[in-house]
């Protein structure tokens, strides 16, 4: 009897450590995505849809903008329409994200440091401090992600927003691979436009 108690808690700390890390790696996404929306607005760019999460979820519709959130987190995009013209202000809106992800992995890293906080509070500051380290990183190399047919299939769709804005505001084509924020810059900065 004592082993089944054991095998059911052991079974249950794995269950609460599987949502956490799910929790822990949507709360990064979220941030990312809004970084990017915070960006931009601060360079005058319109918000027009806004994806935290891949999947089922729900969708949330504003007079000129829509929220669409789902519950598998590492995946989400940020389009905007209505961006002035400027090489700087698309790098500003690019690096909004990992920016923000870069900040809350400095402040979990900095927290578990200087607070030593023991059991569940030690593990949720580190895995915070790595999972926004994490998508930080793998944000910014140049790499190609999800082929844009797959995004309807991940829950994105374009909102009802016109095939112009969709493409001005850098979502790809059918059949083009969507890319990091890693490969718009590089593009921007090697060749003044982005792929």
């Amino acid at each position: 009897m004592a082993t089944l108690r054991q095998d059911v808690a052991d079974l249950l700390t794995v269950i609460w450590l599987a949502a956490a890390w799910q929790t822990l790696a949507w709360v990064a996404t979220a941030l990312h995505e809004l970084g990017h929306a915070f960006c931009l607005r601060a360079v005058g760019g319109r918000l027009r849809l806004l994806v935290i999460g891949a999947g089922p979820g729900a969708c949330m519709h504003r007079s000129d903008w829509r929220l669409q959130v789902g519950m598998l987190p590492f995946f989400g995009c940020c389009v905007g329409s209505a961006l002035p013209p400027g090489r700087w202000r698309r790098a500003v809106y690019l690096l909004g994200g990992p920016a923000a992800n870069a900040l809350a992995a400095g402040a979990a890293w900095y927290s578990a440091r200087t607070l030593e906080p023991e059991g569940m509070p030690a593990l949720l500051l580190w895995g915070s401090a790595f999972l926004n380290g994490w998508e930080t990183v793998a944000n910014l190399l140049p790499a190609a992600g999800v082929p844009s047919a797959e995004l309807p299939a991940a829950g994105v769709t374009s909102a009802g927003l016109p095939a112009s804005e969709i493409s001005a505001a850098g979502l790809p084509a059918p059949g083009i691979p969507a890319v990091s924020d890693g490969a718009q810059l590089l593009a921007l900065w090697y060749r003044g436009e982005r792929p």
